[in-house]
């Protein structure tokens, strides 16, 4: 199991250190949101985790999804759009039918970890703002934290 403190201090080091943000990588340097999390996850204890911020969702998390007003440092956080939301493009596999189908058709879209100041979030943003800090509100289009 991971330490919060541990996890938190990597995503800081990511950010600190200015990580590029490169769509599907996972390693020192250049990560996407969810390759932020496997990164950690293989360098801190050698788990291996899904690549994705949806089957990071599904796999290990839905069905504890907070209101962001229950944040933690060292949770996740993601955002989420709902099937008719602008931009909503849920994979196959996780729509009815799909093979990673669980009857729920959020599309979670982005990850980042809830910084110590649970007032922000650590994520790999896109390509031109790369790691950054971001303040965790619904304005910012953060939907939920899970443990």
């Amino acid at each position: 199991m991971i330490k919060s403190a541990d996890l938190i201090s990597l995503f800081q080091t990511m950010y600190k250190e200015h990580w590029d943000y490169v769509w599907g990588s996972a390693q020192k340097g250049c990560v996407d949101c969810s390759g932020a999390f496997v990164y950690a996850y293989r360098k801190l204890i050698g788990k291996s985790l899904p690549h994705g911020s949806n089957a990071i969702a599904r796999r290990w998390i839905v069905g504890s999804m907070l209101p962001l007003s229950m944040a933690q440092p060292g949770m996740a956080a993601f955002k989420v759009r709902q099937p008719g939301e602008t931009n909503y493009d849920l994979p196959e596999r996780y729509k009815q039918n799909g093979s990673g189908y669980t009857g729920d058709l959020g599309d979670y879209y982005h990850i980042g970890l809830v910084d110590n100041d649970t007032r922000y979030v650590l994520n790999a943003k896109s390509t031109s703002q790369g790691f950054c800090r971001d303040q965790l509100t619904t304005k910012n289009g953060w939907d939920f934290v899970a443990v």
